[in-house]
């Protein structure tokens, strides 16, 4: 579908549709040889922003890390919350797990390659202060690479 038939279908403007694409947000969305965006019939609207799913991803590496869940702030209800992890398991970019249980099953939960290019992505052209740990451990099975990125704004 185009720009204009996925903004019909998910209710919101040409303009959100175009930017969600631009944004790297719709994965599967590719541009045409005419320099327009093409997204898959069975793709869905975000439920919540780049910056978001971003969060909710960052969240994973945090609850690793020591944080308790149920002292986190989400900012957002828990129906929102699982919309976005379910968004983010459907696209490819954190580890199936049950969105039903996020406090027994993120701490569990990988983010894949492609979650990590989209916290890149925002790293790099987001508008927030806040930056997100970005960590790429590679092993073929030959050499194993580990590298990270984290900064603020400014850094």
């Amino acid at each position: 579908m185009n720009t204009k038939q996925a903004a019909q279908k998910w209710g919101c403007s040409v303009k959100t549709v175009t930017k969600l694409c631009a944004d790297g947000v719709i994965p599967l969305a590719e541009k045409d040889e005419r320099g327009r965006w093409v997204i898959p019939n069975e793709c869905e609207k975000p439920p919540v922003s780049r910056f978001r799913l971003c969060f909710l991803m960052d969240m994973i590496n945090q609850l690793k890390e020591g944080v308790i869940f149920q002292q986190v702030k989400w900012g957002i209800s828990e129906k929102e919350l699982q919309d976005g992890y379910q968004y983010l398991i459907e696209n490819a970019m954190v580890s199936s797990f049950d969105v039903r249980q996020l406090e027994k099953e993120l701490p569990n939960a990988k983010i894949t390659s492609r979650g990590k290019a989209l916290m890149e992505r925002e790293n790099k052209e987001g508008t927030s202060q806040r930056k997100f740990n970005v960590n790429f451990k590679i092993n073929t099975g030959v050499f194993s690479f580990e590298t990270g990125y984290e900064s603020t704004k400014g850094n």
